[in-house]
């Protein structure tokens, strides 16, 4: 049973250089992070409002840009009342640098797979900002009216979520 201990020991001490933890995120960190997603879904809803061939798919991507259109005002106005400045992390930079990879894709995709390509970024996209908003923005949100916000958005992304994942599943 000691030697057991002493290997697990050894084996934590061996490992923690690996285990690197990114620091909180402030309040500006996460008014870009919720821009940037949102700046995505509305350039991605675009595109797909005149590619999509499906008109439910078309449907789903006028919602992604008129309610994220939304969402992004309402962030933008937060942070100008409560003079909140947007700044960039490692989380907002993924978040670009995912959509600038959607964006390819779904530039590069063929007529007749553009609608199943979109649904299924849009899938994997409000399932990762979804998480995002639960393990990492809402716990980390000081002030009280962003955490409302964030608390709304997360709301606004799980509806999205349950649509696309029902648009998608209609998609041959």
């Amino acid at each position: 049973m000691t030697h057991l201990l002493r290997m697990l020991a050894c084996a934590t001490v061996a490992l923690a250089p690996s285990l690197v933890f990114a620091a909180p995120l402030d309040d500006g960190q996460i008014v870009e992070i919720l821009h940037t997603a949102n700046t995505g879904e509305i350039d991605a809803g675009k595109l797909a409002s005149s590619k999509a061939k499906s008109a439910e798919v078309k449907s789903f991507a006028s919602t992604m840009v008129n309610d994220h259109t939304s969402a992004d005002k309402k962030g933008n106005d937060l942070a100008g009342k409560l003079k909140i400045k947007a700044k960039d992390s490692d989380a907002s930079k993924k978040l670009k640098a995912d959509s600038d990879t959607d964006a390819k894709n779904l530039k590069a995709a063929s007529a007749a797979d553009f609608d199943r390509v979109y649904m299924d970024a849009m899938v994997a996209g409000h399932t990762n900002v979804l998480s995002m908003i639960d393990t990492q923005l809402i716990p980390a949100a000081k002030a009280s009216e962003l955490q409302s916000l964030l608390k709304e958005a997360r709301a606004m992304v799980a509806r999205h979520l349950d649509k696309a994942k029902s648009v998608r599943a209609s998609i041959k």
